[in-house]
């Protein structure tokens, strides 16, 4: 029984890794030389594909594919760390495309930055990262914090 567990996961994460790199053929084919899109193998098991608009108020998108266990969606200045699942691709895939949309706006506090990426359906998902000084409390950093929206990719 455990055995047939790992197999399924094992396809599903094949399954994975596919839609991934069919996902960015797409990317590559649909903005043209509105943003460079490279895909780089770290090592045997890591690999990173960054999305970079040619128009500098626009943010960048990359996905880190932690062999067949993790991966980690990076847009601006946050980062989500996921499960590897088709349910993660999704997600990635959701904001990339918000991104290139131009719906990412971040927040700058001190030592900390909150990202939020809107969704056309009217939700939207937000992470904070912080740096060591980040982890004391700055009561009202979201209201006098720089905000920055990002623009489209065209």
């Amino acid at each position: 029984m455990i055995g047939s567990v790992d197999e399924s996961q094992s396809e599903e994460q094949d399954e994975v890794g596919f839609e991934l790199n069919r996902f960015v053929q797409s990317l590559r084919i649909r903005l043209g030389d509105a943003a460079k899109i490279e895909s780089e193998q770290l090592t045997q098991q890591i690999r990173r594909t960054n999305i970079v608009p040619v128009v500098g108020t626009a943010c960048s998108v990359s996905i880190v594919e932690m062999g067949k266990v993790e991966l980690i969606v990076k847009v601006a200045g946050g980062r989500w760390e996921l499960g590897r699942s088709n349910d993660t691709l999704d997600f990635f895939k959701r904001i990339v495309e918000s991104s290139i949309k131009g719906d990412v706006t971040e927040i700058f506090g001190l030592e900390r930055v909150e990202t939020r990426v809107a969704f056309p359906e009217g939700t939207s998902v937000k992470t904070t990262t912080r740096t060591l000084g980040g982890i004391f409390p700055t009561p009202g950093w979201r209201h006098w914090g720089r905000k920055v929206k990002y623009e489209p990719y065209q």
